[in-house]
């Protein structure tokens, strides 16, 4: 459930990924399919959430070969690359307005 006021929320990741977000934004078109709710770009309201993904992203790197071609390095650059083991989390302030407008995606529950 979102907060009834604008709001920070958090992506735990590595500082290998950390650092191409930053410097180039999100992209879409490489996030895995085979996710929770699909392909996407994940962000928590919980920082400690945020702080422990990030851990795990660092304890267990992964990396889509689609950032690696766009990146134009091998598997091995990246899993040998040191900001790949370093936990980092990336802060971000949501514009419910803005999300408001926003057409989402119906996951229908169905048991």
């Amino acid at each position: 459930m979102l907060p009834a006021t604008d709001s920070t929320v958090y992506h735990g990741t590595n500082l290998f990924a950390a650092k191409i977000i930053q410097y180039n934004g999100i992209w879409l078109n490489v996030q895995r399919q085979l996710t929770d709710l699909g392909m996407g770009f994940y962000v928590t309201l919980n920082l400690y959430q945020a702080r422990s993904w990030a851990q795990i992203r660092a304890t267990h790197p992964q990396i889509s070969p689609k950032v690696l071609e766009r990146l134009n390095i091998s598997k091995d650059q990246y899993f040998n690359h040191p900001d790949t083991k370093i936990p980092a989390y990336l802060v971000y302030e949501l514009d419910l307005k803005q999300l408001n407008q926003l057409k989402g995606k119906i996951f229908p529950c169905i048991s």
